[in-house]
């Protein structure tokens, strides 16, 4: 059973080659350059476009004659340094997240994930189950998703939750990428009955998802 931080000085760099591309020369112009001219430097497998204005016989074909208007050429530009300042935003955004702000997450995802037992809502709590899974059963050992929620399911059927938990230990790897949760499993009374563990992964999409979970009897008293 179970503040904000600055952006990173690269993002800045990115936008401000964003918006210098935005102000862009009449066409015809030869200052008019591709995203690689835009970016840097490349090495010789990088696809290069043919400034506008350039004869044939110098730069070989005019992409206007190909059927490339100048328009299409900059919305092309525009859309792949868009493209690339989200995704390293998102990178440097998933990375930057403190250790105070990472045990948040993870202590509101445990938090909720109690909570779709609360409200009997069981399609929810499949939501915090990653497709690899692992649950330790009393007798047997659940292993992926379909499984914790064939077995999982018998709890969800009386109006009453069987039993509650709560976060009170939530302990995450430097990197961000995995955490420990654990804490006391109470029946309908209130009553310690025993105690939850749980592995959780962030995903790719900076959600948390349980890939461990096991319960043990609750502790001796001393």
């Amino acid at each position: 059973m179970r503040s904000a931080s600055p952006l990173p000085a690269g993002i800045g760099n990115l936008a401000a080659v964003l918006l210098a591309s935005l102000r862009l020369p009449p066409a015809g112009s030869e200052s008019l350059r591709s995203v690689a001219e835009i970016l840097g430097p490349s090495d010789a497998t990088s696809v290069r476009l043919t400034p506008i204005g350039r004869s044939a016989d110098t730069a070989g074909p005019n992409p206007c004659k190909a059927g490339i208007t100048p328009s299409e050429l900059t919305m092309h530009r525009v859309l792949l340094l868009v493209g690339f300042a989200i995704a390293f935003t998102q990178h440097s955004l998933l990375g930057q997240a403190s250790p105070v702000a990472l045990s948040r997450q993870v202590f509101v995802a445990e938090s909720s994930f109690a909570a779709t037992m609360a409200r009997r809502d069981l399609r929810a709590f499949a939501e915090f189950v990653s497709p690899e899974a692992v649950f330790f059963g009393d007798t047997s050992t659940m292993r992926g998703k379909a499984a914790v929620i064939k077995v999982w399911q018998r709890f969800f059927t009386d109006p009453k939750p069987p039993f509650s938990w709560r976060p009170e230990t939530v302990e995450v790897l430097p990197s961000g990428t995995l955490a420990l949760t654990s804490g006391p499993v109470h029946d309908p009374g209130g009553k310690v009955v025993g105690t939850f563990t749980s592995i959780w992964r962030r995903e790719a999409d900076g959600g948390w998802r349980i890939v461990f979970d096991k319960g043990c009897p609750p502790p001796p008293r001393p």
